[in-house]
């Protein structure tokens, strides 16, 4: 059973300097009534998740008895009639946010964006108060509760949430349509020849994506779609006479209404707290940091498997109570099993022999003897895998109390193969401090050969259609377009991406990334340590001050880093930082990504409270990505070539003979 927090912001001491009044009201004693104590601190609670899959993020939730925050104040009229007064409250989340206005005052369109809301349920724009005689208090008594997509906006509506599964019947129904329509069926087939795929296998993909779709429509306000963010909340209070109320604008008295002329919303808390235009006698005052939320992905509920994730029709043989499709874990389970994009273009031609390539089990000479025995004739030719089993190579570890992820060794499967792993959260947030406690695998041998994985934990967009990055004025390229041709570029993309890879690698760039560096030296990376790569899937945006071509110098307080794009089409800015293995893997260690709306950085360590900045990016020199994101931690093959001066290639790396497991303990989000 969950502990019932007691909530306190304090009086209005510390929320006001001194009592806030005009020559008509006076307001006192401010304050957060579901409390025990009179303690003034930034009150610390964890987000409720309880219904976050269905229904999305509420603070406070069930950390109260009544799911909300119940506050109090005094009015006291000092006019000489009686009469009503008008309030309202309003919140924003005040860690991670754009300025609501510039350095000269103006108003900041980007402050928009801003996490910001009031009551969701009232219709009514402020509220009144009862009569209150002349020099007589009213005490007011209300709550407000922070929700997702507090402004409704109607981009984040759809059907009602509930469990997605396939039916068979219905696929085929589809797939039949499909092969009834001449356009639509020569559309699929010249899909299955670009992604070099049997017509079979993308008749089924493109079945599975229109009932994914058709699933997706609907008039419902999914409030999990915009979820409320992690840090600190401030909570504006705003008491006017009636007379001044209707010279507040409409689009500041309910947030859901655009300005009419710029068709934008437009943050109140700019209006009441900067604009200059704002009437006298409205009483304005603000909490700085009342509460501190925080999330927590619970290990224990489960992982769900959605099953149009999958491109095949699923062998439910290895599913369970607590890795499976049932209803249960859809509406429970805080993570998924990952579904990998496998690029059937592109195939392994792989020495044909099993062994486990860490410890002392591998050397160079055999590599090296290994790659001269096999030629394209007596190699294996075939496609990195997926689990065609789901729930097969994920699970939860009562023992290790973790989440393990492996990738299926030779000795369990008797198939020569490589099959990357993951596991991803079902919800999703927009910036945050991301910190996770895994114990990913050794990936290289003693004498330093790599055995193929790149180990991640990072942070992907959320879906799709609704989930779109801001516009980038000079366009962004699509994920799946080279950007070289003209009319690739768009204003707007779904994809965002933050990473942290862990791979073998060279620690510098080859020579041509350095322009006319004549200090140049080249690292064959053959050695104890191996690269961890920070990158930011920016998709090419050159709205920024400092769009990086090459291998230019970057500095983060006392920390000195090298970023690196490959050319003007590039969609990922990237930088490298060199750890001994025995540093970084094969044991729990800290990953962490911190997403702030104008920098990243990017930290490591064994103590969650003492890491090292390994990776920094700004605004000067990226897009800094403002949708919404879930965390995905994998265990991948990737090909050597993907970081050149690499000293192996994956086709080179026997398949691996044993399983290969990772252990997730813990994902915080601050």
């Amino acid at each position: 059973m969950q502990t019932k927090h007691m909530i306190i912001i304090g009086t209005l001491s510390i929320l006001f300097a001194a009592a806030c009044s005009n020559e008509k009201v006076t307001v006192t004693d401010f304050k957060i009534t579901d409390c025990e104590s009179n303690s003034t601190d930034t009150l610390h609670i964890p987000m409720d998740l309880s219904s976050a899959i269905t229904e999305g993020i509420v603070i406070p939730g069930k950390m109260t008895e009544s799911g909300y925050f119940t506050f109090s104040f005094n009015i006291e009229n000092k006019g000489n009639t009686d009469q009503s007064f008008y309030y309202k409250i309003y919140y924003q989340n005040e860690s991670y946010k754009f300025p609501e206005a510039l350095e000269e005052g103006q108003y900041n369109p980007k402050s928009a964006e801003n996490f910001y809301g009031s009551w969701i349920h009232c219709k009514q724009n402020f509220k009144a108060t009862a009569k209150i005689a002349p020099s007589t208090k009213k005490t007011i008594i209300d709550s407000i509760q922070i929700a997702g997509n507090p402004r409704n906006e109607k981009i984040y509506f759809g059907e009602e949430t509930r469990n997605r599964t396939v039916d068979a019947d219905h696929i085929n129904q589809i797939i039949r349509s499909i092969k009834n329509s001449k356009e639509w069926l020569a559309g699929v087939k010249e899909k299955a020849k670009r992604n070099n795929v049997p017509l079979a296998e993308q008749l089924y993909m493109d079945a599975k994506w229109t009932v994914e779709h058709q699933q997706r429509q609907g008039n419902v306000n999914t409030r999990w779609k915009r979820n409320p963010r992690v840090g600190t909340y401030s909570f504006l209070l705003v008491v006017t006479p009636k007379e001044k109320l209707h010279q507040i604008p409409e689009h500041i008295r309910n947030i859901q209404q655009k300005d009419t002329a710029t068709r934008q919303f437009i943050n109140p808390y700019y209006y009441f707290l900067h604009a200059k235009n704002t009437p006298k006698g409205i009483l304005v005052k603000q909490t700085p940091h009342a509460i501190r939320v925080h999330a927590q992905m619970d290990l224990t509920k489960g992982i769900y498997i959605d099953p149009l994730d999958l491109s095949y029709e699923p062998d439910l043989k290895n599913t369970s109570s607590t890795v499976g499709f049932s209803d249960q874990l859809f509406e429970n389970a805080h993570w998924a099993q990952f579904y990998h994009n496998i690029n059937k273009n592109y195939a392994l031609n792989n020495i044909p022999i099993a062994y486990d390539v860490t410890g002392n089990n591998y050397t160079r000479e055999q590599y090296n003897k290994n790659t001269a025995k096999y030629n394209d004739s007596n190699r294996k030719q075939d496609f990195v895998k997926v689990s065609a089993k789901p729930g097969n190579t994920v699970g939860y570890n009562k023992e290790e109390k973790a989440i393990c992820i492996k990738n299926e060794g030779t000795a369990n499967s008797g198939k020569l193969k490589k099959e990357n792993v993951g596991v991803q959260t079902r919800i999703g947030l927009t910036y945050g401090t991301f910190t996770a406690k895994i114990q990913f695998p050794e990936i290289i041998s003693t004498d330093f050969v790599w055995n193929g994985l790149t180990c991640a934990f990072w942070l992907l967009y959320q879906e799709a259609e609704w989930n779109q990055r801001d516009a980038c004025k000079t366009g962004y390229i699509p994920k799946h377009i080279s950007g070289k041709n003209e009319g690739d570029y768009v204003k707007t993309t779904n994809y965002s991406e933050i990473d942290i890879e862990i791979v073998k690698a060279a620690a510098n760039w080859p020579k041509s990334s350095y322009g006319k560096n004549k200090k140049y030296v080249k690292d064959n990376a053959l050695n104890e340590n191996v690269i961890i790569a920070s990158t930011n899937w920016d998709m090419a945006c050159q709205d920024v001050e400092n769009f990086t071509i090459g291998a230019k110098p970057l500095s983060y307080k006392d920390h000195n880093f090298t970023i690196h794009r490959w050319d003007h089409w590039y969609k990922a800015l990237t930088s490298k930082h060199e750890s001994k293995q025995t540093d970084a893997l094969g044991k729990p260690i800290y990953y962490q990504i911190e997403w702030k709306p104008n920098e990243i950085i990017w930290r490591m360590g064994e103590n969650k409270n003492n890491m090292s900045v390994i990776g920094y990016m700004n605004n000067k020199n990226t897009k800094i990505p403002n949708n919404q994101m879930i965390t995905v931690i994998t265990q991948e093959f990737h090909d050597g070539s993907w970081w050149p001066t690499a000293p192996f290639n994956q086709d080179n790396v026997p398949f691996p003979k044993s399983d290969i497991k990772g252990y997730v303990y813990e994902l915080t989000i601050e």
